[in-house]
């Protein structure tokens, strides 16, 4: 059985903890600053350490005895995870996404009798792994486009996504340079450009530049592709918001209100609560559309006109108000009478609706019997 330390506590931390010990083939120690993190952790089979990673000496000491140290941190504490592994000898692994730390941990594994595996998770990573391996059955290749995008099912606010990993690591993926390969030469491009929309289910969809979805793709590939680049997937309007907050506003070069505005207005997912106000309506809308609430799809709700659907999102954290799900009809309401005002009116008082009379048709001409013409004469 092998020794694991992940270092970090958070949303992937748990879902990687989960996998691990499932599996009943590891030992896992998390290790994490944060004691509410920890205690989120699985329990079974699972040893906690608190512990920081900036405190060298304290960390150094977790790492001793480990075989593999699998960093789950953001990307500016990956190179001194990296560091710690190395010098205690065990193999490392990281998914970070961002370029300049990757190109720090490869500087480091130069001589270490270990493994060193940066960027090893879906984008970078495993869309690397897909990528390549279907490139090398090809004798020559022209383009090679790769498009991913963890979305949720059901968005309800207006970027239309929620955050389920590093907010650091969003940032990045929107403000850094991205590489890419045009005829044949690595080069970089500016994230959130060249949007693309495109269809896939019946459900409508964007693509735009992100840097570090590729990671060393470019390095092996180059020469043996004219055209490839990777995209992020987002729904319809994500760019359009980003590039406001981070061109127009300038936020890509203050990063810390744009951390903010990312960590508190996209939901987490854990923390969605959905309450759909007058359930009777919500029956009669699934019944009519004659599916199971799970097959309405969310970006695009089927709204039938003879019903009305008004749906709103709550989180655990304040119960804090998100917003509609996809669209909705206002329902008509009475508007509820004050006390003491449902009195009736004098009959003075009373306006005359007495419909007025109709105004008489106007006279039929006489026509000539000899021209047949109005007598007119129009």
């Amino acid at each position: 059985m092998k020794n694991v330390l992940l270092v970090g506590g958070g949303k992937i931390g748990i879902a990687i903890t989960e996998f691990l010990t499932g599996t009943g083939e590891y030992q896992v120690t998390v290790a994490d600053r944060d004691p509410r993190s920890l205690e989120r952790m699985p329990r079974q089979g699972v040893t906690l350490k608190e512990v920081s990673v900036t405190d060298s000496a304290a960390f150094a000491a977790a790492v001793k005895g480990h075989d593999i140290v699998l960093a789950a941190t953001p990307f500016d504490l990956t190179p001194k995870v990296a560091a710690a592994a190395k010098q205690a000898g065990a193999h490392y692994l990281d998914l970070t996404e961002d370029v300049e730390s990757t190109r720090a941990i490869k500087k480091l594994a130069e001589g270490a009798t270990t493994a060193f595996i940066p960027q090893c998770g879906l984008a970078p990573g495993f869309i690397s792994i897909v990528a390549y391996d279907l490139a090398k059955k090809f004798d020559k290749l022209r383009d090679v486009s790769m498009r991913v995008g963890a979305l949720p099912q059901f968005p309800h606010n207006a970027l239309k996504y929620n955050l389920t990993w590093s907010t650091d690591g969003v940032i990045n993926e929107y403000c850094n340079p991205c590489e890419s390969i045009r005829d044949g030469v690595t080069i970089e491009v500016p994230a959130l450009e060249e949007l693309e929309h495109f269809s896939l289910d019946g459900a409508e969809y964007e693509a735009f530049n992100t840097s570090g979805g590729l990671g060393t793709l470019c390095e092996t590939l180059e020469g043996k592709v004219e055209n490839m680049n990777y995209k992020t997937v987002r729904y319809p309007g994500h760019c359009d918001i980003m590039k406001m907050l981070v061109r127009d506003l300038r936020l890509g070069q203050r990063r810390e209100p744009l951390d903010v505005l990312l960590g508190r207005e996209p939901a987490d997912e854990a923390d969605d609560r959905l309450s759909i106000r007058r359930p009777h309506v919500a029956q009669t809308f699934v019944a009519r559309r004659r599916c199971e609430p799970g097959d309405v799809h969310a970006a695009r709700p089927f709204v039938d006109p003879r019903n009305t659907l008004s749906c709103q999102v709550f989180h655990g954290r304040g119960r804090r108000s998100e917003g509609t799900v996809g669209a909705s009809v206002n329902h008509p309401r009475p508007r509820p009478c004050r006390p003491g005002r449902a009195r009736a009116r004098s009959p003075r008082a009373m306006p005359d609706r007495r419909r007025a009379p109709a105004p008489s048709p106007p006279p039929r001409c006489r026509r000539r019997r000899d021209s047949g013409r109005c007598g007119t004469g129009k």
